[in-house]
Order: structure tokens, then sequence, then C-alpha cells
């Protein structure tokens, strides 16, 4: 009976990873592929939509490569995302309509949450 794995795919603003774990908790490879941003302008930064995917395919694609050549069996598979990421995504040719704006928003919570929450 060949080891069953866990596939866990992150997509995050700086990278994308995919991680295999045996159903005993046991950690058996990391693949990174890293993200470029790009800053448009002062304040704000984008990213490729087509690179992020493409990144993300990589990753895993290596991790199950890794599976395979362990002989070991991805019994099930996970993914996390950017929190306010959205893609919009041509219908017929698969191909994004624009850039992914990186949401910056920690910054601008911590300048706006003091002001909008009320104080004890």
């Amino acid at each position: 009976m060949s080891a069953r794995w866990i596939l866990a795919l992150d997509q995050g603003t700086h990278a994308s990873r995919a991680v295999l774990w045996g159903c005993d908790g046991q950690h058996h490879a990391t693949v990174l592929r890293k993200v470029e941003l790009l800053r448009a302008k002062a304040g704000r930064v984008e990213q490729d939509a087509g690179a992020l995917l493409d990144s993300l395919c990589e990753a895993m694609n290596e991790a199950l490569a890794i599976a395979r050549d362990k002989q070991a069996t991805v019994i099930a598979a996970g993914l996390a995302t950017q929190r306010s990421t959205i893609v919009a995504w041509d219908r017929e040719t698969g191909q994004p309509l624009a850039r992914r704006l990186v949401g910056r928003i920690h910054g601008r919570r911590r300048r706006w949450m003091p002001t909008a929450m009320p104080q004890p």
C-alpha cells in the first residue's frame, strides 16, 4: 500500500506554495513559486492574474511529481487564497481581463479603525 498524503495549496501575495503532509502529520515537501508585485503608481500594487495562476499550477505540479517519485498517493487537497482578491476571467479564452489589485488594507485598517470603532 502506498503512502497517503495531503496536498495543501496556498496562494499568497508574495508566493504560491504547495505543501505535502502525510496523514500522520509528517511534513514531506514544500514547493514555493514567487509572485511578482507590480507597483503601478504610488500606493498601488498590482499582480498579473495569469502569473498568479501559473505560479500555483507550477507549485502544485511539482509537488504532485514529488509524491509520484515517492510512490505516495495524494488523497485530499485544500486551497487557501488571498482574502480580498477578485479576478475576472474571460469565459471563452480563459484569460484574465485585468491585473489583480493587491489589497493593502492592513495599514488602512489601522488608521481607520480607531475613528470607526466606539471607544470604551
